[in-house]
Parts: C-alpha cells; sequence; structure tokens
C-alpha cells in the first residue's frame, strides 16, 4: 500500500467547511467509494469536519453506511478556528467540493500555505487560486467520477503531491498577506 501520509499511515483527506448540498461533499463520499471499490485504493481515510443543514448531514451517513465506507469516512463537528492548523498538518489533501460558485474561503489559502495540495472545483472565488497541475487539481463540480481521478492520480504519485504542495504554498505566499496567518499555523506545526 501506499504508506506516504503525513502520519506515515496511508492518505488523509480533508473536507471542512458547511454541509450543505452546493458545497457538494456528497462528491467526496462517492469519489472514496469509487477510489475503495473500483480501485482498490483503500489506504486513505476522508474526514468531513463541520456542521449544517441536518437532513443533508443524515443524507451522507446513510451514504457512507450504504457505500461501505465506515472505516474510510470519520465525521467531525465544526473546529474553531485554533484547532485547523492541527488538522491541515494531519492532512495531504483538502477537498474543495462547491457546486455553485461562492466568494473564496479562507479555509483553502491556509491549506495551500500549509502544504497541503487542494483537489477542488474552479467555481466563485477559488478558480482565482486554483491552477490545474499547477498548484492543485481541479475537476467537475459535482462529478464523483472526475474528483476521484485525480485523487486516483495524487493518490499514485507521492512526487506530484510534493510538487504540487510546494507550489500551492508559493502561491498562498504570493496572493495574500499570509505573515500573519502563517506565524499563527506555523506556532502550531
Amino acid at each position: 500500500g501506499q504508506r506516504t501520509g503525513r502520519q506515515g499511515g496511508g492518505v488523509s483527506l480533508l473536507y471542512a467547511g458547511r454541509i450543505t448540498h452546493e458545497k457538494g461533499v456528497h462528491t467526496a463520499v462517492e469519489a472514496i467509494a469509487q477510489l475503495v471499490h473500483d480501485h482498490d485504493l483503500t489506504d486513505l481515510k476522508l474526514t468531513i469536519v463541520g456542521d449544517g443543514d441536518p437532513d443533508y448531514v443524515t443524507r451522507l451517513h446513510q451514504l457512507v453506511e450504504e457505500k461501505n465506507l465506515a472505516s474510510f469516512v470519520d465525521f467531525l463537528p465544526a473546529q474553531p478556528k485554533e484547532a485547523l492548523p492541527t488538522l491541515y498538518r494531519q492532512a495531504d489533501i483538502l477537498l474543495f467540493t462547491s457546486i455553485w460558485a461562492e466568494p473564496f474561503g479562507r479555509v483553502i489559502v491556509e491549506a495551500m500555505a500549509s502544504g497541503v495540495v487542494v483537489v477542488g472545483t474552479a467555481v466563485g472565488g477559488a478558480a482565482e487560486i486554483l491552477v490545474d497541475v499547477e498548484n492543485a487539481l481541479t475537476f467537475t463540480p459535482d462529478d464523483p467520477a472526475s474528483l476521484a481521478s485525480q485523487l486516483k492520480r495524487l493518490i499514485e504519485s507521492p512526487d506530484l503531491r510534493e510538487k504540487l504542495a510546494k507550489s500551492a504554498r508559493r502561491t498562498a505566499v504570493d496572493k495574500f498577506d499570509l505573515r500573519r496567518m502563517t506565524a499563527e499555523i506555523e506556532s502550531y506545526l
């Protein structure tokens, strides 16, 4: 298996944010199902962090059960912002799965600054920062197969992960005044 995660055990994927349909979190769960069941990539773990629409949250839990993913997907309640650097530090890949355009979120920038590779939809504000194969991998909104194939590339290529992580960090530093943010993050590293 791929023993290349930051903790030495597999590849760690993170979703952090509101849990609502337009955030596309179901796309992440369905992509994990494809990786595990269709591609036999089982050395991975998705952590979904946040709160949101209770009906949608229930639906996600049902999806995890239906697809037999209980050992591959963890749910955590929304975390205080001080807890996020620790989550980033444990993650290899941040999933940004939004279906509809939304303003740019700081989670992406903070993750990039922390050396996490972003796999995301280039919608709304994210389209201005995520450049496919340059500093991130992008996929078609609401398309689990598209997300799964990008994740498969990353899981199978630690070199690509490293290249994108370096470039992501540069992007974050160049485009945003990260001095304060990075100082906050590094105080946790």
